[in-house]
């Protein structure tokens, strides 16, 4: 229990970090590129800055590029930004459950409430 748990503690921390990191990076990635596709001032109209709710653009706005290849570009950045999201989703929850076994452990070995 001692030596065992605080190094897998360790190794999960810093995989959280590093899933963090390249998760922020990809996202800005992202944010970046978008600008290529989609029309700024729609995403503004879209957006309501007292309340920070979006709302669906008006009619069909036109992107700004057809290219098929910055298009595909975009959708497999947002694909890996997926993958990542939901990796890291079961990562962490599975890391949630080891946290609350040693919880256990630890309230049975050391009678603790």
């Amino acid at each position: 229990l001692i030596y065992s748990k605080p190094v897998s503690s360790f190794q999960n921390y810093s995989q959280i970090h590093s899933n963090t990191s390249q998760t922020l990076l990809r996202l800005q990635s992202l944010i970046e590129y978008q600008g290529t596709i989609f029309d700024g001032t729609v995403f503004r109209e879209m957006i309501n800055i007292e309340d920070f709710s979006i709302h669906p653009p008006a009619g069909n706005p036109l992107l700004i590029t057809e290219d098929k290849k910055v298009v595909n570009e975009l959708i497999v950045r947002i694909h890996y930004i997926q993958s990542i999201l939901l990796y890291s989703q079961n990562y962490m929850n599975r890391v949630n459950d080891e946290a609350l076994q040693l919880i256990e452990i630890l309230k049975k070995e050391y009678h603790l409430e």
